[in-house]
């Protein structure tokens, strides 16, 4: 409500403003604006509309704005009539308004204008549709001298909508045809596995039976590794690789006065010359990463939207100390409308000077892989890949959940005289977080979204793993083992 309530405002003082000044000021007698004063009075409500409720609802102001914006993907369609009601009846208020203080003066007609034009008759200097058809087509022309690139063909601009949509929906559909979550013909496990027996828990007549499962990953592991990035090599559209170099400390002002400790990152940029070779740029970068845990986590939390929070923190070049003359400045980017196009998310509408590694065309979507020790301050390796699509990410997500993160195994408490107990864990050992990121000290955004999954040199975990049974059925344990059991749950 508080967007329709902002809306509703914003249209009703831009036309008691603009209008009220072509109706009531512009030509009074001995001190009227004039067509100046009235451009003035327009530009001037808007400006202020802007600043005043932009951050609230966007300061569309006109049903044509709001339905535009819609038409281009860039403006939820649930929103829209909302917001073209509230415009109308913000305007309908203005002008009633006006047709009150304007009904005053004697003589007063409003089939008149009351602040209408156009062409023919509607035109203040009577100009005909011809002349204003051709004012609109040297306007066009004339931008187009200064430098301005305007495109007279809808079509065209309409198919490299199409062709930007098109690289989006063949990168997902390559995503899912590549990973596939169904087809595990060529995988294997990548955890070996103990299970430790604590005493049985008497609870009535039932009895509690429970141990530790101990993972920890094998070969298999770094083989599915390699292969996962092999992949994501062929379906990015770009790819960055940083090697660790050395960890630095600076005083951190004037943001702060404590002194922290950040990496410095040597990466390549990879990309293909005119003749189709393969070449890189080196390049460096600081960054400050935080500490994660590791933990089991349930199936749903895996596979959900509720993932850990992982925070990588970008030094920007005020903050770092001269003496190394590091800095991002080089890496900043203007967002242009076309980007904004491409993206055809309307959450970065507002979004001007952004931070990117990336050399190509600006996209948000990134999964981050991170190799190294315990924590990610330690790590010695990162590598960005760069997606079109955000659902890109959801399918990559889900297949590294599968293979690295469910522990595929199941406990069997084998029975005498009756049939074996089997019991799957639900439980992975979560090493992707979902990224946040910050930029410190800089003009430019990070707008980054995605993912972080983080490889450690040695992956152990523990899990509770238990068990009631009644009575008569607890007597007949044999024994409790654990097997490998790779199967989609």
């Amino acid at each position: 409500m508080r967007k329709y309530g902002a809306e509703f405002f914003g249209t009703f003082w831009l036309v008691l403003g603009g209008c009220g000044s072509a109706v009531i000021a512009a030509a009074f007698p001995g001190v009227g604006i004039g067509l100046l004063g009235v451009a003035l009075a327009f530009g001037l409500t808007v400006l202020t509309m802007a600043f005043a409720i932009g951050h609230i609802s966007g300061c569309h102001l006109n049903p044509a704005v709001s339905f535009g914006l819609w038409a281009g993907g860039r403006f939820p369609g649930k929103e829209l009539l909302p917001y073209i009601i509230a415009q109308v009846l913000g305007g309908i208020a203005a002008g009633g308004i006006l047709l009150v203080i304007a009904s005053g003066q004697a003589g007063f007609d409003v089939h008149a204008g009351f602040a209408s034009n156009g062409f023919g008759e509607h035109s203040p200097g009577g100009y005909s549709m011809v002349a204003a058809l051709v004012t609109e087509k040297q306007i066009l022309e004339t931008l187009e001298a200064e430098g301005v690139n305007v495109d007279y063909n809808t079509a065209s601009v309409f198919a490299q909508y199409q062709a930007w949509d098109k690289m989006k929906a063949d990168e997902l559909a390559l995503a899912h045809s590549l990973f596939d979550l169904h087809n595990f013909e060529n995988h294997s496990t990548v955890y070996e596995y103990k299970i430790v027996m604590d005493g049985p828990k008497r609870e009535r007549d039932n009895f509690r039976v429970s141990g530790t499962l101990k993972g920890r990953f094998t070969q298999n592991y770094q083989i599915e590794f390699q292969n996962l990035k092999n992949i994501l090599s062929e379906l990015a559209a770009e790819a960055i690789e940083m090697d660790f170099k050395v960890p630095l400390s600076y005083n951190t002002a004037p943001n702060s006065t404590n002194t922290i400790t950040y990496n410095r990152y040597m990466f390549k940029t990879y990309y293909k010359n005119k003749k189709g070779k393969i070449k890189s740029n080196a390049k460096s970068v600081d960054m400050i990463l935080p500490e994660v845990e590791q933990r089991i986590i349930g199936k749903r939390h895996a596979l959900g939207n509720s993932r850990d929070w992982a925070t990588l923190k970008f030094v920007g070049n005020q903050a770092a100390n001269p003496l190394y003359g590091l800095g991002f400045k080089k890496y900043e980017k203007q967002l242009t409308q076309e980007d904004k196009n491409r993206l055809n998310d309307y959450k970065y509408n507002n979004a001007e000077l952004v931070f990117d590694f990336f050399e190509k065309d600006f996209s948000p979507y990134v999964f981050i892989i991170m190799e190294g020790s315990s924590y990610f301050a330690d790590a010695k390796k990162i590598t960005f890949y760069k997606f079109m699509n955000k659902e890109t990410l959801e399918v990559v997500k889900n297949y590294m959940a599968e293979i690295f993160e469910n522990i595929h195994c199941k406990v069997i408490y084998e029975m005498d005289g009756m049939d074996n107990v089997e019991v799957i864990p639900d439980a992975y050992y979560s090493q992707i977080f979902q990224l946040r990121s910050q930029l410190w000290s800089d003009n430019a955004q990070i707008l980054y979204e995605g993912y972080v999954f983080f490889k450690k040199d040695d992956l152990i975990f523990n899990i509770t793993v238990e068990q009631v049974f009644k009575g008569e059925d607890f007597a007949k344990i044999k024994q409790v083992n654990v097997v490998p059991y790779f199967e989609l749950k």
